[in-house]
């Protein structure tokens, strides 16, 4: 029992991160065939030793930080699903542990970080995001850690301790930037704290050295591959800046860009909008907004580091812009908002720290008691929401999962580029499927007997987005041609050019 009570804080803590992973596990995602097939491939490749970058290489293969760490799992214990989302998954579960850390350090001690934990163990977005490879995760995390390593070296009085906060900071930022370029998006604010404090405290200067020194040089050891290989040390800011530009012709209907509205609308209400009341955030945006004003208006200390973090990074990603020759507001999609969760959670964390009674028996006591359980009842209400959608909806790639079971003849098959990665995900990158791509093919030139697998959420979603031509028998599908499967809208047809006759 004395044992219980010395180390109750832990033992919550780990309860935490337990139902944190069941949750996560609960409502597992794996292959999505999106983004994070544009990852899988070239990790693939380093696993094999044939990965190269090339003048052509697409902007994910450019992401060592999530590249490498797949590769070596895929070296270790083969492709699958699993192998494909350890790495977003560990980390997501981890950033519970750091949110601990970093509720002791902002939010007023242990009581403080196990809220903190608790909230980020439940935010929906970061429950269903980690089951699926992408970078968001990994890169806030690595941002966040890096910016408590800055907020303790700043405030370490040992210059010893000063200076391993700042290497342990530029690591982390180094690596933030190697998984993904959002990195950028949060480098003003550290600079700001950095500089602010320099200018009025007139120290930290060992600490803005070894921190500039330690991320200068990953980036510059990046940019010596990039020349040997391309002959371009920029080639991966000149990558982005084209992506940006290909990315900002996104359809609006599904990405939310301001491409066929007026820049007002997006800085000044779509952003904010999107910002603080997007239902995967379960809330957490906007709570972390009121928090912000009742903290202002009630003059509470111990709140100006968190502020300036908050307020800095929502400021930097409604106006800031993703690309380096134009003005482009940032495409406004959740996953993309990751940095900002972080501060906002620990911002709620510590205005619930302070609002929580002490003494149970005051008036005013039992009225926080109670402004706490509806704030507490809002947060798990918005994400127990979330989590039925999450459930009970069809689990990615559903229909390459049934194809790949059934696709055991041999023979050429035809179908859409997206759907093809999919299937040769799933065979592990073999060659047992005989896969070819039918963009804007027109019937006569599928040969007989070969088979089509038409799959129409793939080719709409690869239509809208990036202007994938259907093939002529998407809406033109021959009557000879004999029905194989079906599922739903897609299908397996056998070419029977005879019987068209």
């Amino acid at each position: 029992m004395t044992w219980l009570k010395e180390n109750k804080s832990i033992i919550a803590l780990m309860t935490i991160v337990v139902v944190g992973a069941l949750l996560r596990l609960g409502v597992f995602s794996g292959l999505w065939g999106s983004d994070d097939l544009w990852y899988s491939a070239p990790a693939y490749k380093m696993a094999c030793k044939t990965f190269s970058i090339v003048r052509d290489s697409d902007i994910s293969s450019l992401r060592i930080g999530i590249v490498a760490p797949v590769s070596v799992l895929y070296k270790c214990f083969g492709v699958s699903e699993w192998t494909l989302v350890a790495y977003p998954f560990t980390v997501s579960v981890c950033s519970i542990i750091l949110a601990y850390i970093g509720g002791c350090i902002f939010a007023g001690g242990r009581r403080g970080g196990l809220i903190v934990a608790a909230l980020q163990a439940i935010i929906p977005i970061d429950v269903g995001m980690a089951s699926v490879l992408n970078g968001d995760i990994p890169a806030a995390f690595c941002l966040n850690a890096g910016m408590i390593f800055v907020y303790m070296g700043v405030n370490s009085e040992n210059r010893k301790r000063e200076i391993i906060f700042g290497m342990t900071a530029g690591i982390m930022l180094g690596l933030s930037w190697l998984i993904r370029e959002s990195a950028v998006f949060v480098m003003p604010v550290i600079a700001g704290y950095l500089i602010w404090v320099h200018v009025r405290e007139r120290r930290v200067h060992f600490l803005i050295l070894v921190l500039v020194a330690v991320m200068a040089s990953i980036v510059v050891a990046e940019a010596m591959v990039y020349f040997m290989s391309t002959g371009d040390p920029l080639f991966r800011l000149h990558a982005i800046s084209e992506a940006s530009k290909s990315a900002w012709a996104y359809d609006t209907t599904i990405f939310k860009n301001n491409a066929p509205i007026s820049l007002f609308q997006r800085l000044i209400i779509i952003g904010p909008r999107a910002i603080f009341t997007t239902p995967v955030f379960g809330g957490i945006t906007l709570l972390a907004g009121m928090a912000t004003v009742f903290v202002v208006w009630c003059r509470y200390k111990g709140f100006g580091f968190l502020l300036f973090w908050y307020l800095s990074v929502i400021f930097l990603f409604n106006f800031g812009s993703t690309s380096l020759d134009r003005y482009a507001p940032l495409i406004i999609f959740p996953r993309y908002l990751y940095p900002l969760f972080f501060p906002a959670i620990l911002i709620i964390g510590a205005w619930l720290n302070k609002l929580f009674p002490g003494n149970m028996d005051a008036v005013w006591g039992r009225e926080r008691l109670f402004f706490c359980a509806v704030i507490c009842g809002y947060i798990l209400m918005k994400c127990g929401g979330q989590y039925y959608l999450m459930v009970c909806a069809d689990r990615p790639s559903g229909i390459e999962r049934t194809v790949n079971s059934l696709l055991t003849s041999p023979g050429a098959i035809y179908t859409d580029s997206r759907t093809m990665r999919v299937l040769k995900f799933m065979e592990g990158y073999s060659e047992r499927l005989h896969l070819l791509d039918f963009e804007g093919m027109p019937n006569a030139k599928i040969p007989e007997s070969s088979r089509v697998l038409m799959n129409p959420s793939r080719i709409d979603f690869m239509h809208v987005l990036h202007g994938y031509s259907p093939p002529e028998c998407y809406t033109n599908m021959p009557t000879g041609w004999k029905c194989e499967w079906r599922c739903k809208e897609a299908g397996i047809y056998r070419v029977d050019k005879q019987a068209d006759l």
